[in-house]
């Protein structure tokens, strides 16, 4: 059985349940360049786990401090 702890990428159900709160929310994060860039797999979204992890514990910038953060690391 695979844990949310040990998967590798999160989908947009997954993050908002890591967030608390909804999938729209994330949706309107996203656009709004709010989270780390999604890996984009056909038409699906989906995010990192390690760049969630690290855009948490860096106080959650947005997309373009975060990029400069991951960058510098």
């Amino acid at each position: 059985m695979i844990t949310q702890a040990s998967t590798p990428t999160l989908d947009t159900n997954a993050l908002a349940a890591l967030l608390e709160c909804s999938d729209r929310m994330v949706a309107k994060l996203d656009k709004d360049g709010k989270l780390p860039p999604p890996v984009r797999l056909g038409a699906l979204k989906r995010w990192v786990r390690a760049d969630i992890d690290l855009w948490l514990s860096s106080g959650c910038p947005d997309r373009k401090r975060f990029a400069e953060l991951k960058a510098n690391a």
